[in-house]
């Protein structure tokens, strides 16, 4: 299991067709969970916990690319609180 403090995140967005995503995979106080938020309807598409940073881009590249049919190029940036 990997270790991250607490605020430690990865994000990107995704503008593709009639899709605006923006994504993060987040170290929380209770673990990593995996978020993508659509900014045209202000709501989120998915939250849920994972095991690591990297498995919740994995989880996400793969819910995105069943989203918007073929995954765009995924440019993930990586933030600290």
């Amino acid at each position: 299991m990997e270790l991250r403090k607490v605020g430690e995140r990865f994000t990107a967005e995704i503008d593709h067709g009639d899709h605006r995503l923006r994504l993060f995979s987040e170290a929380t106080p209770f673990g990593a969970v995996a978020v993508i938020f659509d900014m045209k309807t202000r709501e989120w598409v998915t939250r849920e916990w994972v095991d690591s940073l990297d498995e919740g881009k994995r989880r996400i590249e793969k819910i995105v690319g069943s989203l918007v049919g073929k995954l765009p190029t995924v440019d993930w940036r990586e933030r600290s609180h």
